[in-house]
């Protein structure tokens, strides 16, 4: 598997490609965060997929804002995933 597409409970969608280290944020019923920000941007790390729970990307130096505190590492927690689908 080098690409997965995964959908949250609150209807967001993420596509993640493995082998590029990105993931995107697709749809969703708002606007993205700031540190999200828009098109594939490379994270440090992502937990793995599984229905019921929520990811964690770590986008460590990638991310499009700077951690609001000192030495902590920018992350993103996703709702729950609800949908997985391999690429």
């Amino acid at each position: 598997m080098t690409q997965a597409t995964f959908t949250t409970e609150t209807g967001s969608k993420y596509r993640v490609d493995y082998v590029a280290r990105t993931c995107e944020r697709l749809t969703g019923k708002s606007p993205a965060t700031a540190r999200v920000g828009s098109g594939a941007r490379r994270f440090e790390s992502i937990t793995d997929l599984v229905i019921g729970d929520s990811v964690l990307i770590n986008w460590g130096e990638f991310s499009a804002t700077p951690s609001q505190t000192e030495g902590a590492d920018p992350c993103t927690v996703t709702s729950h995933v609800v949908a997985i689908e391999l690429e």
